[in-house]
């Protein structure tokens, strides 16, 4: 449970923490369009809509962080019987807890960061931020508005609404217990279900123009099946942010610090006419 309220903390789903905190960053970047600015409206846009990618692709990340290890199969008969003895569950629990408190109080928190911007900045966010009822208005009552108390408690009601249709629909007489057709599947092994990668294959696939990935197969034999031996399947993806962002930048501090190597050689003499020759410099610039 406490992985599940991070997973969905961080994924920012409603109503925890991070829908909050995401939900008013689009509010703000959306008031940049009262500025008459054509360029501010297309990097807004251009902004908004990497936003939204990055909370799919979180979403879609963290489903899978979550799902593969908690909700699937255990693979060997070790981890079938793995428990968890003696975990400290005080942290996590606090964290979790956190989690909860700054969606459902988000008016709380901005009460209480209204006092200490007041006192630093002398500027008053709260009555631009809150309205009565639990509601966060940014900026201006025209544009849109959100109540993370009152969405919680939606939310629970409609979690309501099946159980009671479950409970009302229920069939009095005593209920059997009978297989379901799964194409003829004998037994549902822990092999046949989703992997990691699986899971993200959708994703890979989406994003190959950009990471350009290599798929190399191998097979022992000519078999296409590969009955007659192991296949081998090594995946790559080309590092396009390491080769042309991060790699130029790295060799560039490596230059510059071959080119500083010799002045630390080690030699402490060397070190004394350094800080000689700065106090010469330091004496001159003064005296001038």
């Amino acid at each position: 449970m406490i992985c599940l309220i991070g997973t969905l903390a961080i994924a920012a789903l409603p109503p925890l923490n991070g829908f909050v905190s995401e939900w008013l960053l689009f509010q703000g970047l959306f008031q940049g369009f009262r500025i008459s600015s054509h360029t501010v409206g297309i990097l807004i846009v251009i902004a908004g809509a990497l936003i939204a990618l990055t909370s799919g692709l979180a979403i879609n990340a963290f489903a899978r962080a979550y799902g593969i290890p908690f909700l699937g199969m255990p693979r060997t008969r070790q981890a079938a019987h793995t428990r968890e003895a003696r975990q400290p569950l005080a942290g996590p629990s606090l964290l979790a807890a956190a989690c909860v408190f700054l969606g459902l109080g988000a008016t709380l928190v901005l009460t209480a960061l209204d006092r200490v911007a007041r006192s630093t900045t002398g500027v008053d966010i709260q009555s631009k931020l809150i309205v009565p009822q639990l509601t966060v208005i940014p900026a201006h009552t025209d544009f849109s508005g959100f109540s993370p108390t009152y969405l919680a408690a939606c939310l629970v009601a409609m979690l309501l609404v099946p159980i009671l249709i479950y409970l009302a629909g229920r069939p009095r007489a005593q209920s059997r217990r009978s297989p379901v057709w799964d194409s003829g599947i004998v037994a549902f092994k822990p092999r046949m279900q989703y992997t990691a990668t699986t899971h993200a294959n959708p994703v890979r696939v989406t994003f190959d123009p950009l990471y350009q990935p290599h798929i190399h197969l191998e097979r022992t034999s000519d078999d296409p099946a590969g009955r007659c031996g192991p296949v081998h399947y090594r995946f790559t993806v080309s590092p396009i942010f390491e080769r042309y962002l991060y790699r130029p930048i790295t060799s560039l501090v490596r230059a510059i610090a071959n080119l500083a190597r010799p002045i630390q050689s080690g030699d402490v003499n060397l070190y004394l006419l350094y800080v000689f020759v700065v106090v010469l410099i330091a004496y001159a610039v003064y005296t001038s």
